[in-house]
C-alpha cells in the first residue's frame, strides 16, 4: 500500500480487494479474513466501496494515524468513470507505476496494483491478454509521468472522494436501541427481507459473471503465446502511419513558396518543415524597431534579433500507406547514397543497433526479437535548384520516412529514417 498525490490531494493505492457479501458488515468480513491468514497484524486499515457492488480494500502502513481518511483511488475511479470494466496503466513517477483493474463493476483482487515495472507488468500483460470486449474497449495507458498525473487529475476533480482509509481496530460505537425502535424494526423485517433477498440474488448473478471472468482469465494463461502479436506491439511498423516521403516533400515545398521573404523589416532566416508543424525564423535588419515584430511571432529576449513562429497543423492525420515489401539493409542504403548522388549533395548514414525486448506474458519471461532493421539519413544541399525533383526518386524506397525539411541560407536538409527488412 501507498500513499500518493494527485491534484494537490493525498490518495490511497495498492490495497487488496475483497467481495463483501449482501449484508455482511466490512469488520466481519475483515476478521474473518485474518482467521483465515492466522495473523492479526497482516492488516491494519481498510477501505469501503458501494459504489456497483460492496467491496473491501485491505492494507498494511506503518504510519496507521497519518494514513487514515486517506481516500481510495480505485474506489474513487470506479465512481468517476462511465465505464464498469476498464483496466489502466498509469505512470505516477520514474519508478512507479499503478495498474488498476475493475471488471463488471469491482475491482479485481489484484486490481489495484503500485509498484516498479519489474513488478507490475507481469499482471498488467496478463489482464491486457483478455478480449479487449472484457473491459468495455477502455483500456487507458498513461506511461508519461505528466500525462498520467494530468489524466487522473480530470478524473478526481469533480468527484466527491471515495473509500476513506479506517482502521482495521477501531471498535464501533455501542448504540442503544430503543423500544419503539425495536418493534417498528421488526414490523418492517418482512418488506427489508423480501427487498434484501432481491438484492441478494442480484449479487449472487454478478458474482456468477465475475467467476466466469476469472476463469476466461485462467484459460487465457494456458493458452499458447502468440508471438506475432508480442512482434507488433514491441516492434511496430510505424512508416505505415507516417506520410510518404514525396508528399511531405510536396507539402512542405508549396508552404514554403508562401512565406514571404521580409516582413516588417524582419528578413526570412530559416524554414523548418515536418508532419505536424511548421516553424518560421525570421532576423531583425539593419535600423529596423524591435517593436515591429510581426504578427504570432516569439520575441526572444537571449536573442533578441531572432524570433520565430510554430504553425501548428494535422494535414498528415490518420496516414495509412500502401504497403510495400521492404528492401534489404543494403538495398536500401545503396538507394540513399544514388539519390544523394544524383541531387549532388552529401549524405550520412547510421545503422541503429535494434536490441531484442524480454516481455513477461502470462507469467513466462518471453524474447521478442526485431522484424526489421532501421537506419538513420541526413541528406545536406548546398543549394535548392536538386530538391526541386527528388520526389520520385525517393518514393521508390520502401520504408523511408523524411521527419524533418529544414531550409536556411538557401540550403537544404533533408533528415529522416529508414526500415529495412531483416
Amino acid at each position: 500500500m501507498r500513499q500518493i498525490e494527485i491534484n494537490n490531494s493525498t490518495w490511497t493505492v495498492g490495497l487488496w480487494w475483497q467481495d463483501l457479501d449482501p449484508n455482511e458488515k466490512p469488520r466481519n468480513k475483515i476478521q474473518n479474513i485474518l482467521k483465515d491468514f492466522n495473523d492479526d497484524n497482516i492488516y491494519n486499515v481498510f477501505a469501503h466501496k458501494d459504489h456497483v457492488t460492496s467491496q473491501l480494500g485491505l492494507g498494511k502502513t506503518e504510519d496507521e494515524k497519518k494514513s487514515l481518511a486517506k481516500p481510495s483511488l480505485a474506489a474513487t475511479l470506479c465512481e468517476a468513470l462511465e465505464s464498469n470494466s476498464f483496466l489502466g496503466w498509469f505512470r505516477l513517477s520514474e519508478d512507479q507505476i499503478w495498474v488498476v483493474a475493475v471488471a463488471d463493476g469491482s475491482i479485481l483482487a489484484d486490481g489495484d496494483l503500485c509498484g516498479t515495472e519489474e513488478e507490475v507488468l507481469p499482471t498488467f500483460e496478463m489482464l491486457e491478454q483478455l478480449d479487449e470486449a472484457q473491459w468495455e474497449n477502455d483500456i487507458q495507458i498513461y506511461d508519461d509521468v505528466e500525462s498520467a498525473h494530468e489524466q487522473l487529475t480530470i478524473y478526481v476533480s469533480n468527484i466527491k472522494p471515495k473509500g476513506k482509509l479506517q482502521s482495521v481496530k477501531r471498535k464501533l460505537p455501542i448504540v442503544k436501541i430503543s423500544i419503539g425502535i425495536l418493534l417498528f424494526a421488526m414490523l418492517a423485517g418482512g418488506i427489508y427481507g423480501y427487498i434484501a433477498y432481491k438484492d441478494y440474488k442480484k449479487e449472487q448473478e454478478r458474482l456468477a459473471r465475475q467467476e466466469a471472468f476469472k476463469k476466461k482469465l485462467a484459460a487465457q494463461n494456458t493458452e499458447p503465446i502468440d508471438m506475432s502479436k508480442l512482434e507488433k506491439k514491441h516492434f511496430p511498423k510505424k512508416w505505415l502511419k507516417e506520410p510518404t516521403a514525396d508528399r511531405l516533400i510536396s507539402y512542405c515545398r508549396k508552404q514554403q513558396k508562401s512565406i514571404p521573404i521580409s516582413e516588417n523589416g524582419w528578413l526570412t532566416k530559416g524554414f523548418s518543415c515536418g508532419k505536424n508543424a511548421l516553424v518560421v525564423t525570421i532576423e531583425r535588419g539593419d535600423n529596423v524597431s524591435f517593436l515591429s515584430l510581426p504578427k504570432n511571432y516569439n520575441f526572444n529576449t537571449q536573442e533578441p534579433n531572432i524570433a520565430t513562429k510554430r504553425i501548428e497543423h494535422n494535414i498528415f492525420k490518420n496516414i495509412n500507406r500502401p504497403k510495400r515489401k521492404l528492401l534489404s539493409l543494403n538495398k536500401a542504403s545503396a538507394h540513399i547514397f544514388e539519390l544523394a548522388r544524383k541531387i549532388k549533395a552529401s549524405v550520412e548514414v547510421k545503422v541503429e543497433n535494434l536490441q531484442p525486448k524480454q516481455v513477461t506474458v502470462k507469467g513466462k519471461t518471453k524474447t521478442v526479437f526485431p522484424v526489421y532493421k532501421k537506419g538513420n539519413f541526413l541528406i545536406k544541399m548546398e543549394n535548392q535548384f536538386p530538391y526541386f525533383g527528388i520526389e520520385k526518386t525517393i518514393q521508390n524506397i520502401p520504408g523511408l520516412v523524411v521527419e524533418k525539411i529544414d531550409f536556411k541560407d538557401k540550403k537544404v536538409e533533408l533528415k529522416g529514417v529508414f526500415y529495412a527488412k531483416k
